[in-house]
């Protein structure tokens, strides 16, 4: 990857690719914002005033260092107040076309891949992964070190402690799963059948994974990274995830 280092208002900042119009890097007001110098920024990026990105992660027994650095992809924007940290191993990644709206935050270490919007107030646990198109509601929390399956979303206030399946809607506390996300699959382009619904609803209800048929090539890649994810050593727990209410 090749970066541009360019000042937008006086402000320090890191460019991803080469030969990008620097000036599509919207930056509403340098003045009250805070880029760390180990913050990329992809083109067409917008960041509202008090955002803090970049900045140490937060940890009460680690020292902190800035060694790796934080990935924002092209198309996102950031609004007022949102905060993300940099690493502690590794980069923080923010992919394209996310929408982080305001006081949103973001812990270290952890992935957003594209097409994800955090409500304000959404608190992401450092070392967490987001799967695409996945809405996190207003306050919602995810707990470190979990996976959230794509086409998900999660409802306001819903604390998650739990890895959560793909294409289903999460909320309350405890968090559990209610239905099929079928906006999301819509706005993603994903033609499914009702009766197709009603099949993987129930599959997935009555824990009856191995016998999940998804016909969708988006779909299947988000079944597989999840199951990817969730058979790893250290979340290979059969009750690892959210389950149905």
């Amino acid at each position: 990857m090749i970066y541009n280092t360019v000042y937008h208002n006086k402000l320090m900042i890191k460019i991803m690719g080469d030969n990008i119009d620097t000036t599509k890097v919207n930056i509403i007001d340098p003045s009250k914002t805070y880029i760390a110098p180990n913050v990329v920024l992809g083109k067409n990026v917008t960041i509202y005033p008090f955002a803090s990105i970049g900045t140490e992660f937060e940890h009460p027994y680690l020292t902190p260092h800035q060694d790796w650095t934080v990935h924002i992809g092209q198309n996102t924007v950031i609004r007022e107040g949102v905060t993300i940290n940099s690493g502690n191993s590794k980069d923080t990644v923010i992919g394209e076309n996310c929408y982080l709206m305001a006081k949103s935050h973001i812990g270290h270490d952890a992935s957003l891949s594209s097409g994800v919007v955090l409500s304000p107030g959404a608190v992401i646990g450092g070392h967490t992964q987001i799967d695409n198109n996945v809405t996190i509601g207003i306050n919602a929390s995810i707990h470190q070190r979990k996976f959230v399956g794509a086409y998900s979303m999660v409802g306001m206030n819903s604390p998650v402690s739990k890895n959560i399946l793909p294409f289903t809607i999460v909320l309350g506390n405890p968090a559990r799963w209610s239905k099929i996300n079928e906006l999301a699959l819509s706005r993603a382009n994903i033609d499914i059948s009702k009766d197709d619904l009603t099949e993987l609803s129930q599959l997935l209800q009555e824990k009856r994974f191995e016998e999940v048929v998804l016909k969708n090539l988006k779909m299947q890649s988000a079944w597989s990274k999840y199951w990817a994810f969730q058979k790893t050593e250290e979340n290979a727990f059969p009750s690892n995830f959210v389950e149905h209410r």
